[in-house]
């Protein structure tokens, strides 16, 4: 075999075993299709769902209760599900904390000017603070915020939504 079809032939098996990688890391696993199909048959009536983040063992989303004026955040797996919820009364935004089986979260729905907002801060009754940027790009903005966060959620008093220029905009109590 002269040196091209050898290349030819060594290129081709490359690509091919490139592809089948990529495919076979795309594949969802059962466990992960039976648990995606368990939450969306739980919540697919009663929510409208602004953000859903699965993982290998669990989902947790942000998400709003049709019909009502109130958000959530709910922890899902095959065996728990963990959720709190918040009516929506604040002006600005509201923030709400879940202490989860897995993690803690924090969720925010901005209702007014989300455009502005670039960063929060998460303010803690020890004193302590933790700053999250959330619109990092002025030509690009989020309406609802959702993460996972390493703080006692017993100690956070408020949080502070910061502007593009670092002013406070407003303070949404938890």
């Amino acid at each position: 075999m002269n040196t091209k079809a050898f290349v030819i032939i060594l290129s081709v098996l490359i690509l091919f075993i490139t592809f089948g990688a990529v495919a076979l890391n795309n594949l969802t696993t059962e466990d992960e299709i039976a648990l995606l199909t368990q939450y969306e048959n739980s919540i697919q009536e009663k929510f409208f769902v602004y953000d859903l983040r699965p993982t290998e063992e669990y989902i947790y989303s942000l998400y709003k209760v049709r019909d009502e004026d109130k958000i959530g955040i709910m922890e899902f797996s095959t065996d728990t599900e963990r959720n709190i919820e918040k009516t929506i009364n604040e002006e600005n935004a509201t923030a709400l904390a879940l202490k989860g089986d897995y993690n803690n979260y924090i969720g925010i729905v901005f209702h007014t000017t989300p455009e502005k907002v670039r960063s929060i801060k998460l303010m803690l009754s020890s004193g302590k603070s933790m700053e999250i940027e959330i619109n990092a790009r002025d030509d690009f903005y989020i309406m609802t915020f959702l993460q996972i966060v390493e703080i006692d959620l017993d100690e956070l008093t408020e949080i502070e939504v910061y502007d593009k220029n670092g002013g406070i905009l407003y303070t949404v109590p938890i």
